[in-house]
């Protein structure tokens, strides 16, 4: 949440998935994602037309400080 343009969509609790509304194209931050081998978010505008411009960001056990740091700063480096 403190990187600008992204918000998470609901400010429940959630268990290791969280929804997050992204200020550009999430196939632009996935295709980034990948080049660092980060598998992205669910594009969740392809099954709730209200939610176009979110993703679905999955994060369990089996992810490092090291690789939640990376993908946060993909985020940072494509809202640019």
């Amino acid at each position: 949440t403190s990187i600008d343009g992204f918000e998470v969509i609901h400010s429940g609790a959630f268990f290791r998935e969280f929804a997050v509304k992204c200020p550009i194209d999430i196939e632009t931050i996935n295709k980034r994602l990948l080049d660092k081998k980060i598998i992205g978010g669910l594009e969740l505008g392809m099954y709730y037309e209200q939610l176009q411009d979110c993703m679905l960001v999955a994060v369990t056990e089996k992810r490092t400080k090291d690789e939640i740091d990376c993908f946060a700063q993909v985020l940072m480096e494509v809202a640019g």
